[in-house]
């Protein structure tokens, strides 16, 4: 039998506000859904597929170990740490997060973490070479 979560559940694993879900909702941008009656039901299976397109994983859906193991090999930045190695500021980080532009990252209930391998893909893919102008 399929698993469901209510709006409730995905705050409590996501740490995504309920009013955040009704907007995703609303503009058919968030997770899929299924709505009987006035209840929104969230299948587990599909919703953790779309987190993880997001590259938004809970901690509830990782082992403490493979988070540890991933952030001692370094693989794992914070928003402050890709701010001081990048330029780019924090709250333009926290922007493009709400967009779902920018670098991908990890939602680790209220950390976010940056793998340094997709920030570097993310820089060469923003790359922009002016075109030379003939003289």
């Amino acid at each position: 039998m399929e698993q469901f979560f209510t709006p409730d559940d995905v705050k409590k694993i996501f740490d995504i506000a309920k009013s955040t879900l009704a907007n995703w909702r609303n503009k058919k941008t968030g997770p899929p859904y299924v709505k009987l009656r006035n209840r929104v039901l969230y299948p587990a299976v599909e919703l953790r597929e779309w987190f993880e397109s997001q590259r938004i994983v809970p901690l509830g859906f990782r082992t403490e170990m493979d988070l540890s193991e991933e952030i001692k090999r370094k693989k794992l930045l914070t928003a402050v740490q890709v701010s001081q190695i990048y330029g780019l500021n924090v709250k333009t980080l926290a922007n493009w997060r709400c967009q779902s532009i920018g670098p991908s990252y990890y939602k680790l209930s209220k950390m976010v973490m940056y793998p340094i391998d997709d920030l570097e893909q993310w820089l060469r893919e923003s790359l922009v070479i002016p075109m030379q102008r003939e003289v």
